[in-house]
């Protein structure tokens, strides 16, 4: 997903780092929390997802490291699912309120449009596993049920 958002890159960043604001701008987290610390620029994260359509909660364990880069005019952040003592997963559909699905691989890249201060660049590669074994219609259906919404109620 590549999108331009009015505001500038300073007020984008403080916005999506606040951790108090993700329910504004991601309906698809409901929970969340830091698990480990890992340095100053790293961390590993929980996070819990909805019931969607006929798909039970899925939760995710993720690693997360954040860059800045181009004199500060860009910053990655960058995500691999990752397996946490704290927050074990129960991985079969049907054992427990929720399945555990993977973060597999994730880059956001934010940065100040060209030719625009007061503007901010916004790109978004996202690849994931839902986990518990569901068929692939199954997948494809709640993919094709997200994919017009998310995207956009992220960037609105």
């Amino acid at each position: 997903m590549f999108a331009t958002i009015d505001a500038p890159l300073e007020k984008v960043t403080r916005y999506l780092s606040n951790p108090d604001t993700i329910p504004e701008y991601n309906d698809l987290v409901v929970e969340h929390e830091d698990v480990e610390q890992i340095s100053h620029h790293s961390k590993i994260t929980w996070g819990r997802c909805p019931q969607i359509l006929f798909i039970k909660p899925r939760d995710f364990v993720t690693f997360c490291h954040l860059k800045w880069k181009h004199n500060g005019k860009t910053q990655v952040v960058l995500n691999q699912a990752v397996d946490h003592d704290d927050r074990p997963g129960v991985t079969e559909e049907g054992a427990s309120p929720c399945c555990r699905a993977y973060a597999l691989r994730g880059a956001n890249v934010i940065s100040q449009a060209k030719g625009n201060k007061n503007q901010t660049s916004f790109q978004l590669l996202a690849h994931a596993d839902p986990g518990g074994g569901l068929p692939a219609w199954a997948v494809k259906t709640a993919i094709n049920t997200l994919v017009p919404i998310g995207p956009f109620n992220l960037m609105h």
